[in-house]
């Protein structure tokens, strides 16, 4: 009912405002508004409505209070569990991290191993390659000597026989 004349009045409002029909059917329609605002049964409902609102507000009051408490506690769960999760991520990148950093000394003491295994290989190739040349050299040496010894030889069997014919 309450809804219903709100509406008639705010469709007489609407025609008012709305009206082209000139100055007399403004306060024509006007007057009519006015007689029907005066009418003891709106003026029934108006005071009705009042007091419906005045007995109703209390109530709505403390719904709106207990809307907004629900509110503040349902934020404060939300941030208790947001604070939780934070700390459990903290954790894991704490745990994480640990684990990494364990990694990666385990991995440098590997790499510095096999460095230093690298590094004893190159150095007994090398020196396996040092005494082979050695070695060869001392051969080559070797076979110069015999080599000019041979030939020195070969040549004073020549003088020799050279002599003897003489």
């Amino acid at each position: 009912m309450r809804l219903k004349l709100l509406f008639i009045v705010g469709l007489g409002v609407g025609y008012v405002l709305g009206a082209r029909a000139g100055r007399p059917r403004y306060e024509q329609i006007k007057a009519k508004a006015t007689d029907a605002w005066e009418d003891p049964r709106v003026q029934k409902i108006v005071t009705e409505t009042q007091d419906f609102f005045k007995d109703a507000a209390p109530v709505v009051q403390e719904k709106v209070v207990q809307g907004a408490k629900a509110a503040v506690a349902g934020a404060q769960d939300v941030a208790a569990q947001a604070a939780e999760l934070a700390s459990d991520v903290a954790d894991t990148v704490a745990t994480t991290s640990r684990k990494a950093s364990r990694k990666a000394k385990e991995t440098s003491k590997k790499v510095a191993k096999a460095a230093q295994d690298a590094s004893a290989a190159v150095s007994k190739t090398a020196r396996n390659v040092k005494d082979r040349v050695v070695d060869r050299g001392e051969d080559v040496v070797n076979g110069v000597i015999t080599a000019a010894g041979t030939a020195r030889d070969g040549a004073l069997d020549v003088d020799d026989s050279d002599d003897n014919q003489a």
